[in-house]
């Protein structure tokens, strides 16, 4: 694995190793390793954090949450080619409107004759910045990629046929006018939101550690199953579609065969995101989320019924992990509980 300055993650375990040795410390003595979102830093298997643990494995890898997820979505799209062909199919579109004024003026005019609007000049001045700036390479920016797109469906499809001359805008009309496709942007609008949420709670100035687990593993992975085994997406498009639907004059027509396929597609997609998020957290989210206890706001009163038994759990859960190949494993849980219990009273001041 390489980072785009071409450092190797074999290079960078490698050269923290000898520093750490000249300072007379040891990766053995490593408790946690913190890293920014570099993919050299936190590929799964061949990352600096996956191998130093591989060197010691009660190391605890943190890194930008936000970084994590995105990864978790970008693993999700790799695996299933249609869904990095549409990805790359939308960047492809939001860089057709983006690096040329014509084509931008005259997707604003089409848009104006369907929507029957005789804006003023600052009004397409306002129009056009928002085209430009909706639609995102990867990354969750995708979902208002997925919310311009959507949006303006119709009239990009006119303006790819107007200009069907050009040769991208011909390529962009197939692709675009395809049940598959629309299909999966209407997907898209039900899932990403979804993930977007998520992402939002991740960048909370104030972050709980102990709300990271529940969030993935309530929130987010129950909403995935639940749009799984959801066809609204798909009603929402048939709706659509049907004469006298927001895009009932484009002619597209879902077969049977056409909503199996959605559906396959919907069923896989979801599936590998719940995968990939599963794999990309749960190597320190049980560890990581223990952390939370150590929050003086989250400590109750002393005076409470919880303040006797509170953070006894996570303690364990810590204890497991870093005493998990001590000979006096018990011993030492007791002495961390005692420690703990005596700490609380410290925490109250």
């Amino acid at each position: 694995m390489r980072d785009p300055q071409g450092v190797t993650a074999e290079a960078v375990t490698k050269k923290l190793v000898e520093v750490l040795e000249k300072c007379e410390l040891f990766v053995e003595n490593l408790k946690s390793f913190v890293s920014d979102g570099a993919s050299v830093m936190m590929g799964k298997t061949n990352g600096v954090a996956a191998r130093l643990k591989g060197l010691n494995k009660f190391i605890v890898n943190f890194h930008c949450i936000c970084h994590k997820l995105a990864l978790a979505c970008g693993d999700s799209g790799d695996q299933i080619n249609y869904i990095k062909d549409v990805e790359t199919t939308l960047t492809s579109i939001w860089k057709f409107f983006q690096y040329s004024p014509k084509r931008t003026n005259v997707f604003v005019l089409i848009q104006m004759q369907l929507s029957k609007l005789n804006l003023p000049d600052q009004g397409k001045k306002v129009l056009v910045t928002k085209i430009q700036k909706a639609c995102c390479t990867r990354w969750l920016s995708l979902h208002q990629s997925v919310i311009s797109v959507h949006k303006n469906f119709e009239a990009s499809l006119q303006t790819f046929q107007f200009l069907e001359k050009d040769p991208l805008a011909l390529g962009l009309y197939k692709k675009a006018k395809s049940p598959k496709f629309i299909g999966a942007v209407y997907m898209f609008t039900r899932v990403l939101p979804i993930l977007t949420e998520l992402s939002k709670t991740f960048q909370s100035s104030a972050l709980n550690f102990g709300r990271v687990k529940p969030a993935l593993d309530y929130y987010t992975q129950t909403q995935l199953t639940s749009q799984k085994d959801s066809h609204q997406f798909l009603d929402d498009l048939e709706w659509d579609l049907n004469e006298g639907g927001r895009l009932g004059r484009i002619g597209i027509t879902l077969s049977d065969q056409d909503k199996r396929v959605i559906l396959a597609l919907n069923e896989k997609y979801i599936s590998a995101l719940k995968q990939n998020i599963e794999q990309r957290f749960g190597d320190c989210l049980n560890v990581f989320s223990c952390f939370h206890v150590f929050n003086p706001m989250e400590l109750p009163n002393r005076d409470s019924p919880e303040f006797k038994d509170y953070g006894i759990a996570s303690m364990k859960v810590l204890a497991n992990h870093y005493y998990q190949d001590s000979k006096c494993r018990e011993q030492e849980t007791d002495e961390l509980l005692s420690e703990w219990n005596k700490f609380k009273f410290d925490m109250l001041k």
